[in-house]
């Protein structure tokens, strides 16, 4: 993971590898202005994606998170990495799943689609035009650089339009989280256009 720019370092490196080694809560903070701290378990890492299964502030795993990895700028153990665990064990939790099959991570492309495989809706970010905001819908179509997503509004309707995202503008995906869970539920399926 290291070597060229934009890599990261090989004590950063040494960090992930120890988080996934020792089965650890972390929070990642990446190097994104504004971007959030992420707070999960590290399932898996590559020198282009990372990750992570999502600890929810109630100390229970909402969905999986995927993060570029040359943007991760700091791994900190979790401070209630021991009450985490502890929870997530008494409620079955533990260990967190992992995405089975589990996605490439070599290649932002057949990431996605391996994403999309496992579950009916993906949350897309482009942090770095704007760390605020993501973009909720079914995949529908693929090419060597981009997707389009059919997107379904924070009203739970599905938009008019399909949308397009370049694989080299997101930052991060998450995927079967609860509130991605209860929109596309509250939407239904996509229309057919």
């Amino acid at each position: 993971m290291t070597g060229s720019k934009g890599d990261i370092s090989d004590k950063l490196t040494a960090r992930l590898q120890r988080a996934l080694d020792r089965s650890e809560a972390v929070r990642i903070t990446r190097g994104i202005p504004v971007a959030d701290v992420l707070e999960g378990y590290l399932i898996a890492s590559s020198a282009k994606w990372t990750l992570l299964a999502s600890l929810a502030d109630d100390f229970t795993i909402d969905g999986h998170i995927a993060m570029r990895t040359r943007h991760i700028h700091r791994v900190q153990r979790h401070p209630k990495h021991e009450v985490a665990t502890r929870l997530l064990t008494q409620r079955g939790q533990w260990p967190p799943s992992t995405l089975n099959p589990m996605p490439p991570l070599n290649g932002t492309g057949p990431l996605l689609q391996g994403l999309a495989a496992q579950v009916p809706t993906l949350s897309v970010f482009v942090e770095t035009d704007d760390p605020e905001v993501c973009f909720i819908g079914v995949p529908v179509d693929w090419t060597d650089r981009a997707m389009w997503l059919d997107e379904i509004s924070p009203k739970a309707t599905w938009d008019d339009t399909m949308s397009k995202w370049r694989y080299r503008d997101i930052t991060r995906v998450d995927v079967g989280g609860r509130y991605e869970a209860a929109l596309f539920e509250a939407t239904g399926p996509p229309p057919t256009r």
